[in-house]
């Protein structure tokens, strides 16, 4: 019995579906966004001093440090709270990793729109799953919703990290921005 194909090429795949799929990366990177600033309020940091605590980290560490960083801030009654929504955004991010680290494939027969997951490592199987733009779009609301939870609530319990005043120091105000350079480009 000849296996049956399926076609892998993004062209052929319809564009609402795609649409759909940006949609779920964009509300994953603005969550995450979200998340880092809660991860930097509660480090009590601002903002630009506390980039650090969160460059170039895994979604997974983000929600481990914000975690850890919300024990031991101003949000013991609303640790619950905090749980929840913590667990909403988990799962909405395991979500998104369906879409946006899978393949879409298209029956060519039926004309269904298909994810194609991988097994976990070491496994050989996976499983086409399929899907619609309106399904999509439900998981995209849902991510971008866990976001703005976590920010009306960070806003309410005033953990938004602080904006520095100014880059200049005191004593640096009374003195002209440094004159800027000549930039030539090679071989003129």
């Amino acid at each position: 019995m000849p296996q049956k194909e399926y076609n892998f090429d993004p062209h052929a795949i319809p564009a609402d579906l795609l649409a759909a799929i940006g949609e779920v990366a964009v509300a994953s990177a603005h969550t995450e966004y979200v998340v880092e600033l809660a991860i930097r309020g509660c480090g009590r940091g601002d903002i630009t001093a506390s980039k650090g605590m969160t460059a170039r980290a895994a979604t997974r560490s983000f929600e481990s440090a914000l975690n850890s960083l919300a024990a031991s801030a101003t949000v013991d009654a609303d640790r619950d709270r905090l749980g929840e929504l913590l667990q909403q955004i988990s799962y909405g991010f395991e979500r998104a990793a369906i879409y946006i680290h899978n393949s879409v494939c298209l029956d060519p027969q039926t004309g269904e729109c298909l994810i194609a997951t991988r097994g976990a490592r070491g496994e050989l199987s996976g499983e086409l799953i399929p899907v619609t733009a309106a399904e999509i779009r439900a998981e995209a609301d849902f991510i971008y919703q866990g976001g703005i939870a976590l920010l009306a609530f960070l806003m309410q319990k005033k953990l938004l990290p602080t904006l520095r005043r100014s880059a200049r120091s005191p004593a640096q105000k009374g003195q002209p921005s440094r004159k800027r350079r000549d930039r030539r480009v090679v071989g003129e």
